[in-house]
């Protein structure tokens, strides 16, 4: 490295050189380089959302969320999976290494619910959802009475700053 280094500040004109040569392949590599206006950044997530009215969150979780994040570990591809259970509503999160479309994602995460006959209580369907953007955790909204205010403020600290 250093003989070339050397080689380079003894003779000016083979510095020019290499100067031209690294600009005009950086100006080649820029108009050569694809420009989207709107990139495909879609993350491939599904979630899954189940409704089980009357049902309280500890038995959403164990007669819903568990199963259902059982079968969607065996899934191919699968990077991560998580559940959030409250009353009458179980929402599971499965994340899946990056390159998989959203398009097969669904399809592995349909082939999974297709397992599920008979695991969950009757008459739960779980449902799909997808959002596939980075916008993803924008997406997510509490909504609170005036009356809850106080319960929720016992219970939960709240937390400021971004997740990520």
């Amino acid at each position: 490295m250093r003989t070339i280094l050397k080689r380079l500040t003894d003779n000016p004109l083979m510095m020019v050189f290499a100067v031209v040569v690294i600009a005009f392949s950086g100006i080649f590599a820029a108009t050569h380089m694809p420009v989207d206006l709107f990139p495909n950044l879609d993350i491939p997530v599904v979630n899954i959302i189940t409704h089980y009215p009357g049902a309280s969150p500890e038995e959403m979780e164990l007669l819903i969320s568990r199963p259902v994040e059982d079968v969607m570990r065996g899934l191919q591809g699968v990077k991560r999976v998580s559940s959030t259970s409250a009353l009458g509503v179980s929402e599971v999160t499965v994340e899946f290494t990056w390159g998989t479309t959203v398009r097969d994602a669904r399809q592995l995460v349909q082939a999974g619910l297709s397992r599920l006959n008979g695991l969950l209580p009757q008459g739960v369907v779980p449902r799909m959802e997808n959002i596939g953007t980075t916008l993803q955790e924008v997406t997510g909204y509490v909504v609170v009475l005036p009356s809850m205010a106080r319960i929720l403020s016992a219970s939960y600290p709240l937390q400021t700053g971004l997740r990520g």
